[in-house]
């Protein structure tokens, strides 16, 4: 099994964050928006209402040194014991580092106590729904969203996820 490494993203990683962003087209057209530098700069610091810098988590993902993954996610939100994923963004796709690094990081919530995870994904995004529903995750409702300044509809899902 891969072993991932999650770094920050910094001025020295940044192009290898971007060239993931690069890779996801098909999501960012759901998205409207277009895969930049500054959509990632963006992205890095965006948080909801309420929620301070401390709660998030925004990492470049590597696998043998090699740039793998985007994942952002919040601590203790919306409440505490939870973890929230905004993004995923996997570079390869069909190798089974989605999955495989889902799992680190569940392994890594059980151990700090997390005890439930939840996440939004566009409704037309048929793959990304497909995804997460492999990894246990269940949908409990529809929901609408404003993205890049546009309403879309997005489908909730939560997963429990036990202390060992």
């Amino acid at each position: 099994m891969n072993e991932y490494t999650f770094h920050s993203v910094t001025s020295e990683n940044q192009q290898a964050a971007y060239s993931i962003y690069q890779k996801n087209q098909a999501y960012f057209a759901l998205t409207k928006e277009t895969p930049s530098i500054e959509q990632l700069m963006r992205d890095m610091t965006v948080l909801p209402p309420a929620v301070v810098q401390e709660q998030k988590v925004f990492s470049i993902i590597y696998s043998d040194q090699k740039p793998i993954a985007i994942m952002d996610y919040l601590v203790d939100y919306p409440q505490e014991g939870t973890a929230y994923i905004g993004l995923l963004l996997v570079g390869e796709r069909r190798q089974g580092h989605g999955q495989a690094l889902y799992h680190q990081v569940e392994q890594d919530w059980r151990i700090k106590g997390i005890s439930l995870v939840s996440l939004a994904v566009i409704e037309e995004n048929t793959a990304g729904r497909s995804f997460w529903e492999s990894q246990g995750f269940k949908e409990t409702r529809k929901a609408v969203t404003t993205v890049n300044d546009q309403k879309v509809s997005v489908v909730c899902f939560e997963k429990k996820i036990r202390n060992s």
